[in-house]
């Protein structure tokens, strides 16, 4: 996989899609760290033990994907005093990780560049399906529903060219059709669906559609289908992940600028609210589906950082947790279960 960020993550795309025309961003290694006062103090625990399935009826959890291991930790509810991972799934290569309104997982394997789909709301379920992506390395998905709905794929990089593309799948019978939009001119980052079906996708920008200076692109496509639109309102200096709220509010990383926006009225009457500060550089979040909580995955630091989330208010750094989380993984998926 070419690695998701230019100019951070050189080595994470490294023997997966080979694309001399991107420039990749520099390793993550050596940034990761923290201070006492921010995450507690993990007792040592033998990390073996996580290798299993979720004890049952753990059913409020979240997962954490790290791009250089071999695994997608779960962790238990609120998990405030840091404890380690309850259970985990082998994956490769994974960008983001998404979960469906009834706690179903979908992991977008980036090494296999397959989407496999795992059972929930209980933590680590069984997994249920799987499809192969051939129209690109799968690094982010959205569903309303991942078992018998349309699941849309993002690609970080289309197969053999430079640039993005989102791939329209279903979990009976995989992928079959592509969204592109000529304002993706570099690496496509994330995909989002709102409650209507409309569709966002956000990247580095083609200059000759965005125009020169601009740093970062975001596009949707109505219903899912058609041509793209260009989202004029998108005020990132820095494209990054993307989630709606439950008011149906777009939330958008802004990844080096160490921020999140809100975007009300999308798609047709976009209004930018921002930019809220985070703690560290990173790429994806999540949102809880009581709209309080946002879980944020920080690759500078290689820990999830919590948040109160008031929408259009902000966000208001709450605690952070790091206990099993590998330094050198680089740590940059999160999805929240249900």
């Amino acid at each position: 996989m070419s690695r998701l960020i230019r100019r951070r993550h050189s080595k994470r795309f490294a023997g997966v899609i080979v694309a001399p025309a991107l420039t990749l961003l520099a390793s993550c290694a050596g940034n990761f760290g923290t201070t006492p006062q921010e995450v507690p103090a993990a007792a040592a625990r033998p990390h073996p033990a996580w290798y299993r399935a979720a004890p049952a009826l753990i059913k409020q959890g979240s997962y954490v994907a790290e791009y250089f291991t071999n695994a997608i930790l779960g962790y238990a509810g609120n998990n405030k005093s840091n404890l380690p991972p309850i259970c985990s799934i082998a994956a490769t290569f994974v960008v983001d990780v998404a979960t469906d309104p009834f706690g179903d997982l979908i992991d977008p394997d980036g090494g296999s560049k397959t989407v496999s789909v795992f059972h929930g709301p209980a933590m680590c379920g069984a997994k249920l399906g799987s499809f192969s992506d051939s129209a690109g390395q799968p690094s982010d998905a959205a569903t309303h529903n991942a078992r018998t709905g349309t699941i849309y794929v993002a690609n970080i990089q289309a197969a053999g060219k430079p640039y993005g593309n989102v791939s329209v799948c279903t979990l009976a019978h995989g992928c079959g059709r592509v969204l592109s939009s000529s304002a993706i001119g570099g690496q496509l980052f994330a995909v989002a669906e709102d409650s209507n079906g409309n569709v966002y996708a956000s990247g580095y920008p083609n200059p000759s559609v965005s125009g020169p200076g601009s740093g970062a692109s975001l596009v949707y496509w109505k219903n899912g289908t058609g041509k793209a639109a260009v989202v004029s309102a998108y005020r990132n200096s820095t494209p990054g992940g993307l989630d709606v709220d439950a008011r149906g509010n777009l939330i958008a990383f802004d990844t080096f600028g160490r921020a999140v926006w809100v975007y009300t009225g999308c798609p047709a009457h976009c209004a930018a609210h921002g930019p809220f500060a985070l703690k560290g550089e990173s790429v994806f979040g999540k949102v809880n589906a009581k709209n309080t909580m946002l879980q944020v995955a920080d690759f500078e630091y290689g820990q999830v950082d919590v948040y109160q989330y008031n929408g259009t208010s902000g966000v208001r750094y709450l605690y952070s947790y790091n206990d099993g989380i590998t330094p050198s993984g680089d740590v940059e998926g999160i999805a929240l279960s249900p």
